[in-house]
């Protein structure tokens, strides 16, 4: 789970929480066991607080500073050693998605296994039939590129999340920032306008005072 190491982001860091919360309900549903690598001191905080025991690891975030490729590296290292030591054999990625400056959208994003399109694309009539089909020779062989290229591909994955959920920090950041502002204001508003309704009801109390005076003198 990706989330900020800062609040002051509105409802960012807590829409990840529910989306954590669902994901564990479905793990729970299957029999399966939750295991939890939160990146970001507020993701530790809501996981510290739900699911204490099912912690691996606290990992540091990015601040919402410049996210470096070696943050994804070293948490993509750290999820292939506990695959290859059997300590799971599923992995999925629940972080924000940028949508705009106002939208970010909560996203569980399965990593291991690969997610694979079911549906095959249907054939075209102009296809050529299989016996066309060129052949293709790997070098080196496919299962040595496949040891290359699938760890590759986790960390390349996470490193668009991590890029993804600091834009949408930042977003969601500006926009709490503002609504914070706006409302600051509108309190500024109310308290001079009752400010200056009280003042005006001292001042028209102090004058029939002072008129009721004049007038029994």
């Amino acid at each position: 789970m990706l989330t900020s190491d800062l609040g002051l982001a509105g409802g960012f860091n807590a829409q990840i929480g529910r989306a954590v919360r669902s994901l564990a309900g479905q793990i729970s549903q299957n029999g399966e066991k939750l295991m939890l690598l939160p990146l970001g001191r507020k993701g530790g905080d809501i996981a510290q607080r739900a699911f204490p025991s099912e912690i691996v690891e606290k990992l540091p975030g990015t601040g919402g500073k410049e996210v470096p490729f070696n943050v994804a590296s070293q948490l993509g290292d750290r999820v292939i050693s506990m695959l290859e030591k059997g300590e799971i054999d599923k992995v999925s990625l629940v972080y924000n998605r940028f949508v705009n400056a106002m939208t970010q959208t909560p996203v569980t994003l399965p990593l291991v296994p690969l997610a694979v399109d079911e549906e095959a694309p249907a054939e075209k009539k102009d296809a050529p039939s299989a016996a066309d089909q060129p052949l293709y020779s790997f070098e080196p062989d496919e299962e040595s590129l496949l040891e290359q290229i699938l760890p590759r591909n986790l960390k390349v994955q996470l490193y668009a999340a991590l890029l993804e959920s600091a834009a949408g920090e930042q977003g969601a950041r500006m926009a709490a920032m503002d609504n914070a502002t706006r409302n600051a204001g509108k309190a500024i508003d109310r308290l001079s306008q009752h400010y200056n309704r009280t003042r005006q009801a001292n001042i028209t109390r102090e004058l029939i005072e002072i008129i009721s005076g004049a007038e029994a003198v």
